[in-house]
């Protein structure tokens, strides 16, 4: 038997294959958003239609807003995180939760990311 440790013990959260799987998403998504995207600016060439123009602010804002989103869901799961540890260790525990910062962070983007890939891959 090992002897007690000092520190608590961190336990592996639920919510961790889904926060992973999400990320995976992203990673194989955003290419290919960005080869679609891609393709209709080369389409479009010097003259773009209204839709494109459209699209191409799209690219843009969209970023920010996802980026915000997650930026806040980050923030707001740090801040709140000591209130998680100090109920957790009131209750007797020995395991503390994790923070969640990877899901919080990663579920606008992933909004996003596969959104868009539903969007241009419409005929």
């Amino acid at each position: 038997m090992s002897p007690a440790s000092p520190f608590p013990r961190f336990d592996l959260p639920a919510t961790f294959w889904r926060d992973a799987l999400r990320l995976w998403e992203v990673g194989v998504s955003a290419p290919q958003v960005i080869a679609l995207r891609s393709l209709r600016m080369a389409a479009a060439g010097a003259r773009p239609s209204a839709r494109d123009r459209t699209e191409y602010l799209r690219m843009s804002t969209e970023k920010w807003h996802a980026f915000n989103h997650a930026w806040a869901a980050m923030a707001l799961e740090a801040w709140f995180y000591p209130l998680a540890v100090g109920g957790a260790l009131a209750r007797g525990g020995g395991s503390v939760p994790l923070p969640n910062l990877l899901g919080r962070g990663v579920a606008p983007v992933h909004r996003t990311v596969r959104a868009n890939l539903k969007r241009l891959a419409r005929p």
